[in-house]
């Protein structure tokens, strides 16, 4: 099995902040039956990226079962559309902000459900 110290430090990352992680194919398409098996332990994201999904990809959990909400942003058009909105309402609170894509023009802004 993997070292857990051979994890990169955005999963490290992820990881300390309580979010439960698995294993997912190039597709997105989970490798586990992530509702059970999604898991905090870095050990066992070590053994999936290293050793039996050796090269997937790694996603977290997010809704009721993990307390995350997710903010998917695909395009400029969403960048204006949030900014539009924080224009009106009010600014997002703090929150991870991870670029995904190939334009660098998506994120994910991930956050807790509940405040505290």
């Amino acid at each position: 099995m993997a070292s857990a110290a051979t994890l990169p430090d955005d999963l490290k990352y992820a990881l300390d902040l309580g979010f439960p992680l698995f294993p997912v194919n190039t597709d997105k398409r989970p490798l586990v039956r992530y509702t059970i098996e999604a898991s905090r332990d870095e050990r066992q994201i070590a053994h999936w990226l290293f050793d039996q999904y050796k090269g997937c990809n790694i996603a977290t959990m997010t809704g009721p079962e993990s307390d995350l909400l997710t903010l998917d942003i695909d395009s400029a058009e969403g960048h204006a559309s949030l900014a539009a909105y924080e224009r009106q309402n009010s600014p997002l609170p703090a929150m991870l902000r991870v670029t995904t894509g190939r334009d660098g023009n998506s994120c994910h802004i991930l956050g807790r459900s509940q405040p505290g």
